[in-house]
């Protein structure tokens, strides 16, 4: 049995305690706590006076089924993101609203019967877009009519002031279907007829090749 002497307890402590240390540094070290998600950021404010304009006045325009509203920059096509539209209705479930929309109650309300009438629109057509620019004046044409009814009839001034508005854009695609259904008979010259004039001076639709583009 050898004896060890006191020194070598001593460098035989050293050496263990370097190894312990050395274990524990080498030990993975305990991560804090995970930091908190951060919290959802609020929508623009034209978003949330829209949502509230909705539920408190549409909603039982399309018989109360479910509808969001977000901002017009989250709509699915670039081409709308880029439009100068207040508003945009993109299915029977979806509307998009840009800050050109206001905060207003009232001039929400115009703006969103208006869009009301295209869910209503797409809910007819199976949830489906305009198939040509044919369905989509007559979708315009139709909206915008009920608009202007519905702004004449309104016992509220400030809404009852849009009638003017809405009625010379109903008269403006109305006329315009009057017009190219007298010319031509070929729907396809009616078709190309109709993408021309709404991509025209008045820049009633964003440039874009394809009508399904903007629906994307």
């Amino acid at each position: 049995m050898n004896d060890v002497t006191t020194a070598e307890k001593v460098l035989s402590y050293g050496d263990r305690a370097v190894a312990q240390g050395k274990r524990v540094a080498d030990a993975p070290q305990k991560k804090g706590a995970p930091k908190a998600p951060a919290p959802p950021k609020a929508p623009p404010a034209h978003v949330t006076a829209a949502r509230s304009v909705w539920q408190n006045q549409l909603a039982g325009v399309v018989g109360g089924a479910a509808v969001t509203i977000e901002d017009l920059s989250k709509a699915p096509s670039a081409a709308i993101q880029r439009s100068s539209f207040a508003a945009w209705t993109n299915s029977g479930t979806e509307i998009y609203v840009s800050k050109s929309a206001s905060t207003d109650a009232n001039a929400l309300f115009v703006v969103l019967h208006h869009e009301a009438e295209h869910i209503v629109d797409f809910r007819k057509n199976g949830n489906r877009p305009p198939v040509d620019y044919a369905a989509m004046m007559r979708f315009e044409c139709t909206a915008y009519g009920a608009s202007t009814t519905m702004c004449a009839g309104h016992a509220n001034p400030d809404v009852k002031q849009y009638e003017p508005q809405m009625k010379r854009l109903r008269d403006l695609f109305c006329q315009k279907i009057t017009a190219v259904e007298a010319a031509t008979k070929d729907p396809n010259e009616r078709n190309a007829a109709y993408r021309t004039f709404m991509l025209g001076k008045d820049k009633l639709l964003p440039p874009h090749k394809l009508i399904g583009d903007l629906y994307r």
